[in-house]
């Protein structure tokens, strides 16, 4: 199953309000947007908001000026590191492929469950620190097969 398969099942079956994306690979920087492409993606599906962050201003600059292209008002990049981000409850689902080792992930989860006043999907593709989750209240839902072999893990975080 695709990620793009793996979203529709999803956003058809969870209320959907927004669309909040951490993405690394194939680029190294920590809690990336990159380029963009992960919100091309995102932006087929109904969400309210769809947004990225990313450290590096070059690159956020370079995601903002790429989604500027595609003239959807509910696409947003935030160039700062996603350990101090303070909107993480305007969101109600977020993507992350592998995107920090877990010194830097820890922090983000803690304040994305910190400030939570309502239901999380958070969606995990090639996970490799989900024990954080856990550890911080999310409760594991489901794999899915991606064609990569690294699976794609759905996570639960309810107030």
């Amino acid at each position: 199953m695709s990620i793009i398969d793996c979203i529709a099942t999803l956003s058809s079956r969870v209320f959907t309000l927004s669309f909040f994306i951490f993405s690394s690979p194939p680029h190294a920087n920590v809690n990336n947007a990159s380029t963009g492409s992960a919100i091309k993606v995102f932006k087929k599906f109904p969400f309210k908001l769809i947004s990225g962050i990313e450290i590096s201003e070059k690159l956020a600059n370079t995601c903002l000026k790429n989604i500027k292209r595609l003239n959807d008002n509910r696409l947003n990049v935030f160039c700062q590191d996603a350990r101090l981000f303070d909107h993480y409850d305007q969101y109600n689902i977020f993507y992350l492929y592998n995107p920090c080792t877990e010194l830097i992930l820890r922090p983000i989860i803690e304040r994305l469950v910190s400030s939570s006043t309502n239901r999380k999907l958070l969606i995990y593709n090639n996970p490799k620190e989900e024990t954080v989750l856990i550890e911080n209240g999310f409760t594991y839902l489901k794999t899915y097969k991606d064609e990569w072999g690294n699976g794609i893990k759905i996570f639960e975080y309810n107030c």
